[in-house]
């Protein structure tokens, strides 16, 4: 899928009857391994590009066991709008006590990666 400048694209499967399956997401043909992937039913993610030009990539289901029960995909595309704390450049800079209430975690950006992040 191509997904453009500036853009987000929100990504949901309804599984069939009886069915379970997987949805994964990869950076390029060539990876080896998944971007993103989830066995949730609905199962869903969410790509962003914050880039300045069009990027691909690619999306695929894949039964989790045997299950050949046909499913339902929706692709959403929407603009990205960067909240208010959603990255280092809106940031709330906090140099003494203070309180934060009704934050929203969906604006967000993309989840760090590292070892021991959920």
């Amino acid at each position: 899928m191509t997904i453009p400048a500036g853009q987000r694209v929100n990504v949901q499967t309804t599984p069939g009857t009886g069915s379970d399956i997987v949805l994964m997401t990869q950076n390029a043909c060539s990876d080896t391994g998944c971007a993103s992937q989830t066995d949730a039913a609905p199962e869903r993610t969410t790509l962003d590009n914050r880039t300045m030009a069009p990027i691909t990539r690619i999306v695929a289901v894949r039964p989790y066991s045997t299950s050949t029960t046909p499913f339902d995909i929706a692709f959403t595309y929407e603009a990205i709008v960067e909240a208010t704390n959603a990255t280092c450049a809106t940031a709330t800079a906090v140099t003494a006590n203070v309180s934060f209430s009704a934050q929203e975690l969906a604006a967000g950006g993309p989840r760090p990666m590292g070892t021991g992040c959920l």
